[in-house]
């Protein structure tokens, strides 16, 4: 996963040292959480900027999920999402919107 504030690129971008396997067999029903780090963290005056209703900073998330469906067969999925204070206000479900653009939106 990426964490960023700044604009995002036409085609999502991996750097090679930000992606780091990791892996759990799992079966129909389980499931298998992965907590991501913020580096450097996020300090408390950048946080109130991305959670100020407006529109200072905004935080966007994205990478991709690659994964084993057996028989030697190997899927991703991508996703991105941007932080969006004003869902919390209005009780919305996440504080988070996807992004409307495929290149990060996406299964193979």
């Amino acid at each position: 996963m990426i964490f960023t504030a700044k604009p995002l690129p036409v085609d999502p971008v991996y750097p090679a040292d930000q992606i780091h396997p990791t892996g759990a067999p799992l079966e129909a029903g389980d499931t298998h959480q992965i907590v991501g780090m913020v580096d450097p963290p996020i300090t408390q005056a950048q946080w109130a900027e991305i959670t100020n209703e407006a529109g200072s900073v905004r935080l966007k998330v994205y990478g991709f999920i690659r994964y084993d469906c057996g028989f030697k067969r190997e899927m991703r999925v991508g996703f991105g999402y941007e932080h969006n204070p004003m869902a919390v206000r209005f009780g919305g479900p996440t504080p988070s919107v996807m992004m409307g653009v495929d290149r990060y939106n996406f299964a193979d």
